[in-house]
């Protein structure tokens, strides 16, 4: 068959073939003993019940002595005298067994298993499991009680059970009172009636959403109402079906599932866990209007001449900040998560995260109100935005402006420079010139007595008189004193 469940059961040999109809063989039923043309001439017809059985069909007849038989296709005759007793519904044998998949009649039976199927009958405390196909029998003893899917994960025949159980789940069962966990990606066979199946336990991570069945109040007294959910998982199953799984019923209600339990539980942690880090908090500073810093520039104020655009100190025209709204803080969250996680590890569950898509007041009016100061704080906030706009271009301005000035004053200063340059390096070029002259005129007697008279003849210039301070005997004297005489080389 290829199902795991029926391999368990061909395993255990509870598979019964006794019953089983062979290939080509027919009902167990009284085949006809006349035809139409024999009613007709029969003389004694008014003696005699006859009845007509259609193709396809089968007819039902109950002797006098209580036997109970099943009437072939055809035409058949009993004597009055006799208490036969022919039911006059005849039975579609293909529509009744595809739609009930057995035909019952007293103490007889036709059973039809569906593959993928098996059939469960008893025998007084005997269990009989019918592989897939056609069965009959004629027991009193014997009856038939139901069909069993073998492609459910649990599978109750009778006093035994088949778990199929898949990967990433494991199942809960009581073995005599003692909890017995099967792992996942097996097969067991539970083989006695104090064996009990009680759970699955899913080991995947699950999302609860928290549906708005949380509502905390805050440090200055409003009840607020969460919108999010919690991710958490079954760590340890021993554990949590320890702590969670009721194994006995003494009149309560013990229907719940092991997963409803510990979800249950989980979710009233998460709710202390919020309770205890709101209850911490003001709602007015941090989830309302209010919850944003407000940057220190005003409209109309003038920014400083000289102040850096990406200054780290400037802070007049950084984003409002919203971090202290601590309940959508990373860091926030993970403490939660963490308080959370102090009692959850004692059911054997893990809170991965606690998501909160939203906070809000229970308080409708409260809303109103909230609802009309966040359209006047965005509406300021676009007027401090364009402020800081327009700071911001001025400052640009203003800068651009500063930055052409420096241009022009620093190419002001190079040139000075080098004019103040070429000027030094002119004089030190006449310097060179007129001592490489002195030097010339210190070797050379007649050269010294030509410059004499060329600087008398300067001296002289355009004068008629000149006045020395000495006598005619010390004129070649004085016209020898540089100091007297200024030469030009």
């Amino acid at each position: 068959m290829g199902s795991r469940a029926y391999e368990c059961l061909r395993e255990h040999a509870l598979l019964c073939n006794d019953y089983m109809m062979k290939k080509g063989e027919d009902f167990n039923a009284i085949k006809p003993n006349t035809n139409h043309f024999k009613m007709i001439l029969s003389k004694n017809i008014k003696q005699k019940q006859v009845i007509s059985i259609g193709d396809g069909k089968l007819g039902k007849i109950k002797t006098g002595d209580g036997s109970f038989y099943f009437l072939a296709a055809g035409c058949h005759e009993f004597p009055l005298c006799q208490g036969y007793n022919v039911e006059k519904n005849q039975i579609d044998i293909k529509s009744t067994l595809s739609k009930d998949g057995y035909i019952q009649w007293g103490d007889r039976y036709i059973v039809w298993v569906k593959p993928g199927f098996v059939g469960f009958a008893e025998r007084g405390e005997e269990v009989i499991v019918l592989p897939p196909g056609y069965h009959q029998w004629k027991d009193e003893k014997l009856e038939f009680k139901q069909f069993c899917n073998l492609s459910a994960p649990h599978v109750s025949i009778g006093p035994f059970s088949i778990l199929s159980v898949d990967e990433g789940y494991s199942a809960i069962t009581i073995n005599n009172g003692k909890m017995d966990i099967k792992k996942g990606g097996n097969v067991y066979f539970l083989g006695h009636e104090n064996h009990q199946f009680k759970t699955f336990v899913p080991l995947k991570v699950q999302i609860t959403a928290l549906d708005n069945r949380i509502k905390c109040a805050t440090a200055d007294n409003v009840v607020v109402q969460f919108e999010g959910s919690v991710s958490w998982k079954i760590e340890d199953v021993e554990t949590a079906a320890e702590n969670s799984v009721e194994t006995m019923n003494w009149g309560g209600n013990s229907n719940r599932s092991l997963l409803s339990i510990i979800q249950q539980d989980v979710l009233e942690q998460t709710k202390a866990s919020l309770s205890q880090f709101i209850g911490q908090v003001n709602y007015s500073d941090n989830f309302g209007v209010s919850s944003g810093k407000v940057s220190n520039i005003q409209p109309g104020v003038e920014v400083p001449d000289g102040t850096p655009v990406n200054s780290n100190d400037d802070a007049k025209y950084a984003e409002p900040d919203n971090s202290s709204t601590w309940v959508f803080d990373p860091e926030a969250t993970e403490n939660m998560v963490t308080r959370a996680n102090i009692l959850t590890a004692r059911i054997g569950v893990t809170v991965y995260a606690i998501n909160i898509v939203s906070v809000y007041p229970e308080d409708k009016l409260l809303q109103q109100s909230l609802a009309q100061g966040a359209v006047a704080a965005a509406l300021a906030q676009k007027e401090e935005t364009a402020a800081r706009g327009k700071a911001r271009a001025d400052l640009i301005t203003r800068r651009e402006q500063a930055e052409a000035l420096i241009i022009d004053a620093n190419a002001q200063a190079k040139a000075i420079r080098i004019k103040a340059q070429a000027d030094a390096v002119a004089k030190e070029e006449r310097a060179k010139g007129a001592l490489k002259a002195a030097e010339l005129l210190s070797g050379n007697k007649l050269a010294q007595d030509l410059s004499r008279m060329e600087a008398s003849v300067e001296a002289l210039d355009n004068k008629k008189t000149f006045f020395f301070g000495a006598n005619p005997g010390a004129v070649q004297s004085l016209l020898a004193n540089p100091n007297i005489i200024k030469k030009d080389v």
